[in-house]
């Protein structure tokens, strides 16, 4: 999908998506989130859900959080929404942030390969690819 501002990584959720999915799995209700991140009115989640309006990006962290999910990953999911060119330059300059659950995957390796290359295979590719969540 083309924005104003480039073309999105289409393997990332959409902003709506995620959110959506985050706000399902959360314990709290929508008035429960929309109090921890400031809001008096819970309509703002409804609002996000549906796309109607853009999630601040300084509310995504705090939404992420207050929701179980990685902040890291959440403002990567929005920014390749919103600002997908700014993601990439930012990506290409800085480097990739991993999300926690890249990081225990990433020291799992390490620990398991004890300081040799790691080296991905066809058969871990395999393994990796049948365990996958989606």
């Amino acid at each position: 999908m083309a924005t104003k501002t480039g073309r999105r990584d289409e393997t990332l959720p959409t902003v709506t998506d995620y959110i959506t999915k985050i706000i399902e799995n959360c314990p709290l209700s929508q008035v429960e989130i929309a109090d921890q991140l400031g809001y008096t009115r819970p309509n703002i989640i409804s609002m996000w859900k549906k796309g109607a309006t853009a999630v601040p990006p300084e509310k995504i962290e705090k939404l992420a959080e207050i929701c179980g999910a990685d902040p890291r990953h959440a403002m990567r999911v929005l920014l390749n929404s919103y600002y997908p060119v700014l993601l990439k330059s930012i990506e290409r300059h800085f480097g990739y942030s991993l999300s926690r659950g890249e990081q225990d995957v990433l020291q799992f390796c390490r620990d398991k390969f004890e300081s040799r290359d790691i080296i991905l295979t066809k058969a871990m590719e395999c393994a990796i690819t049948s365990s996958a969540v989606l």
